[in-house]
């Protein structure tokens, strides 16, 4: 048990124990020792070192100082991060029984993102400091990072046995208890904190003026803040109830409403657990004046939904919805989302005739995002059926009398014809009638070809025909009508990418995002363009620049994963407790967005391309070196021309470098005040195309571990195959058969 205290980071077994005495500074060497950390912490890392080096003259065996100044050497410079690290590890050594050194060492794991070595060093360092309250928090901060919620909870209650006058304590260790399950247990602790929180209330006695008369602003701003750290205590006691199933949450939500500053959230809560409890009555006016207060609002027409078919027989749930939609509809005669969401029950000839009022009054209007709004029903088979019928309908109607159906005495604009062609190309396109999709578009264009979203679909309908240059030609003529419109400025670089046209789209994006001669997109984290690099690249066969392109995107989402790390502490001194428990189960999802499973997806596609290129070239050496004997005969024939052509170059690169030296140096072009004050140190990538990827050692291990973070995440794409791939050619058949299942 004593070796394995001991084991970690490959330090051997600790030998005999520093003790505190030995450890102790003469008074000279403890000022400076204080000053170095309180250079460190204000960064002035030349002061630190200097102070080190001071004390290190006269002890040049303290484990805290070598611990100290490798630290502050670390986190100085990149270039010095080796020798801090080397030096950190030696006061380690040293001194292996201080807390220090084992922080010291816990904080440059922390910096190199290194969180299981981070959290060992830590719980060491308590071993000697058991009380050490920032080491505690540190450590507390890592376990919830790392999702470690027991841990948490053991953390917060030892902070909480140290210091359990502070409020901030108790509800950090109730948020732990909840993420936990243990519910009973965090209610408990939400008491303590709202005992603690009323003590708080401002006192106008704190807020008085020199004059000893009150200040109104002062004292208006501290109670504001204080009422709002109370609806927040208490709406998230709520949460914590509701998620219990606590029947008592409705009493206690009605109790709290005085105290509650959101009053919609209390509202929708409150609709919501009237319906759980039948309350259907109550709850339907609940959800009606929300509705009144935003009828586009999608959950409060769910809400409603849910009232009005509670207790209804399944077969009349339609015709209820519809009589009560079109109430909705009398109510709100401007509201879009009365008519639409309408479309989502319907069925039948109903869906039809609410088609028709729905469409006819928006292509009159010329709205371009009618098909987007309509695209979700086509998930239906029998409603893209009934598209067919309806639009069709409205483009004879058109054609012959210049008139729509629901208005057969109203004589129609040209431009109703072009939004209805237009309507019908997206259509057509949508259900792969693709040559009927490029005739209606062709149409349209030919009607008023100065519309720009009809060369957009052009395009579209042009690449699901697999033609992507023509695709990336009509993109970019849209673009070309509006060089104003960044929209169309990315459309065009994505098309100009799928067509291979690398060159063309970075010029074509560099018009909206370039920085000086710098192209910043990796540093705005623009997924879809390092994306659509990578693919590109990967069509090219260029298996190295599209590895690094979507390596970016997956730095991009641990840097988003490690961001997190910035909340645990801020979000409880901000009371918001509610969004930070959203906020984690953000986080816990994070992976399984699709813009990062198809980043893994290449990556495994790129890793495996990598091994089969190795292979080849393996088997190629091999090869030769069969050949090698056979060769030799006519290589010493030619030695002597060898050597005379190797003296030749040796000769023309001596002279090359002569006459460079003596070349006269030319002045760098002056960069403008204004230019030079803006201009940022960038970080100078020395292998833009990737070729040290090309030379990973073991390139299936890591698309093995990349398929691994895949199943775990739960991505939603189709890996099976890679990883039966990459499970054979690893000789793991079992593996294999878990990817075919």
């Amino acid at each position: 048990s004593t070796q394995s205290t001991w084991e970690v980071s490959g330090f051997p077994q600790h030998p005999m124990a520093t003790p505190a005495a030995a450890r102790a500074l003469p008074p000279r060497e403890a000022f400076l020792f204080k000053s170095l950390v309180k250079h460190y912490e204000e960064k002035k890392h030349k002061k630190a070192i200097k102070s080190a080096d001071q004390i290190l003259r006269t002890k040049p065996d303290h484990g805290e100082t070598l611990a100290m100044k490798g630290l502050t050497l670390h986190s100085w410079s990149a270039d010095k991060k080796a020798e801090g690290l080397e030096l950190v590890r030696l006061g380690l050594r040293k001194d292996m029984t201080s807390s220090i050194c084992w922080h010291v060492y816990g904080m440059v794991c922390r910096a190199e993102k290194n969180i299981p070595e981070t959290l060992s060093c830590l719980k060491r360092a308590l071993m000697f400091d058991k009380d050490n309250l920032q080491i505690l928090r540190e450590l507390s901060s890592l376990q919830i990072q790392a999702r470690d919620y027991q841990g948490f909870v053991d953390t917060r209650r030892r902070l909480l046995g140290l210091k359990g006058n502070q409020k901030m304590n108790f509800l950090m260790f109730a948020v732990g208890l909840f993420l936990l399950g243990d519910h009973d247990t965090c209610l408990m602790a939400l008491d303590q904190a709202k005992q603690r929180h009323d003590q708080q209330m401002p006192d106008p006695k704190d807020f008085k003026k020199a004059d000893e008369s009150l200040d109104p602003v002062k004292y208006a701003v501290a109670m504001d803040q204080w009422k709002y750290e109370t609806s927040e205590l208490l709406l998230f006691r709520n949460q914590v109830m509701r998620e219990m199933g606590d029947p008592g949450s409705l009493e206690h939500l009605e109790s709290i409403y005085p105290h509650v500053v959101d009053g919609a959230e209390w509202r929708e809560q409150y609709a919501g657990l009237l319906l759980r409890v039948e309350r259907v009555e109550a709850s339907r006016h609940e959800w009606d004046q929300l509705l009144q207060s935003n009828p586009e609002n999608l959950a409060y027409h769910n809400g409603l939904r849910a009232c009005v078919t509670h207790g209804v027989a399944e077969a009349d749930k339609i015709t209820t919805l519809h009589s009560f939609y079109q109430e909705l509809q009398r109510r709100f005669p401007s509201s879009p989302a009365c008519r639409r969401f309408e479309l989502e029950f319907l069925t039948g000839a109903l869906y039809e005739e609410a088609l028709h009022a729905y469409v006819q009054p928006r292509l009159r209007k010329g709205i371009p995002s009618l098909f987007a709004d309509l695209k979700p029903l086509y998930s239906d088979p029998e409603k893209a059926a009934l598209h067919e019928t309806v639009f069709g309908a409205l483009l004879r109607s058109l054609e012959s009398s210049s008139c729509l159906p629901l208005t057969p005495s109203e004589r129609e604009t040209p431009c109703t014809m072009m939004w209805t062609l237009f309507l019908m190309a997206q259509h057509a396109d949508q259900i792969r009638q693709l040559d009927r999709a490029m005739q209606f578009v062709e149409r349209a264009i030919a009607h008023t070809p100065t519309v720009i979203d009809l060369y957009l679909c052009k395009g579209r309908i042009l690449k699901h025909m697999g033609d992507v240059a023509a695709a990336a030609e009509s993109v970019d003529e849209a673009r070309r009508m509006d060089l104003a419109d960044r929209y169309l400025n990315t459309k065009a670089s994505k098309y100009l990418l799928r067509a291979g046209r690398r060159d063309d789209a970075e010029r074509t994006i560099a018009l909206f995002t370039r920085e000086g001669d710098h192209l910043n997109l990796h540093d705005m984290q623009c997924v879809w363009w390092e994306l659509e690099t990578a693919r590109c690249y990967w069509r090219k066969r260029q298996y190295g620049a599209a590895l690094k392109n979507f390596m970016h995107i997956n730095k991009h989402f641990g840097d988003i994963h490690d961001d997190q790390e910035q909340f645990h502490t801020y979000c409880f001194k901000k009371m918001t407790l509610r969004a930070y428990v959203s906020m984690l189960r953000f986080e816990d999802k994070l992976f399984s967005y699709p813009n990062w499973a198809r980043a893994a997806f290449g990556m495994v596609e790129c890793y495996i391309a990598i091994a089969k290129m190795q292979e080849k070239a393996h088997a190629a050496a091999k090869q030769a070196e069969v050949a090698a004997p056979s060769a030799a005969a006519s290589a010493s024939s030619s030695k002597a021309d060898k050597k005379k052509a190797r003296r030749k170059a040796e000769r023309d690169a001596k002279a090359a470098a002569t006459a460079a030296a003596s070349a006269p140096k030319s002045e760098p072009a002056p960069k403008s005040a204004k230019k030079a004050a803006r201009a940022m140190p960038r970080e100078i990538d020395t292998d833009p195309t990737g070729a040290a990827l090309l030379e990973e050692k073991n390139p299936l291990d890591k698309a093995a571990e990349i398929l691994k973070k895949m199943r775990t995440a739960r991505c939603n794409v189709p890996y099976g195959l890679l990883q039966v791939e990459v499970s054979l050619r690893r000789g793991k058949p079992l593996l294999a058969l878990q990817g075919a299942v």
